[in-house]
């Protein structure tokens, strides 16, 4: 005879809009600009990969795009470890959106080595929402990303009852 226990504590799985965020499957779902990006199986944060870009005076970045309506709130995370170099932080942005904008850049420009949970709340537009990983220029540096994910906060709580970026940051494991 068999029990099923129940862990009321689990936390609750959103659906995760990024693909191949882990980068398990390496770049499948990702696209290259100028980037030098490998899988580094040796520096990860969860499961087996991460993505290495080594960004050196060009603009290197690794991209997605994902289809989200107009006006929905979206919750977009990273995860990014500073393996070596130092920028300037308004010219190495981690994510930024279709059109170029920055929505959040590392927050230890210097901080080597250390995993670094980088999160923002933004609006979705002009159809959906481009990642962006990278775009150093004019710098030098070596960097690993892992769980990359956007949960469309609109499409899972409802217009107008869309949770904080707090509640997001500790609420809204990777998927």
């Amino acid at each position: 005879m068999s029990i099923l226990l129940l862990n009321p504590s689990k936390k609750k799985k959103y659906k995760n809009l990024t693909i191949n965020g882990g980068f398990e499957n390496s770049f499948v779902g990702w696209s290259m600009v100028g980037s030098v990006a490998t899988i580094d199986t040796t520096i990860k944060l969860n499961g087996l990969d991460s993505a290495k870009l080594i960004a050196n005076s060009t603009t290197s970045e690794v991209q997605q795009s994902v289809i989200i309506p107009n006006g929905h709130l979206v919750y977009v995370c990273v995860n990014a470890y500073l393996q070596s170099g130092s920028y300037t932080p308004n010219n190495f942005t981690v994510i930024s959106n279709y059109v170029g904008t920055t929505l959040v850049s590392l927050i230890g420009s210097t901080t080597l080595s250390v995993w670094q949970k980088l999160s923002t709340i933004v609006t979705s537009a002009y159809g959906g929402i481009g990642i962006s990983l990278g775009r150093a220029s004019a710098q030098t540096v070596t960097v690993n990303f892992d769980n990359v994910y956007l949960v469309d906060l609109t499409a899972q709580f409802g217009i107008g009852n869309e949770p904080s970026q707090t509640w997001c940051d500790a609420n809204l494991p990777f998927i």
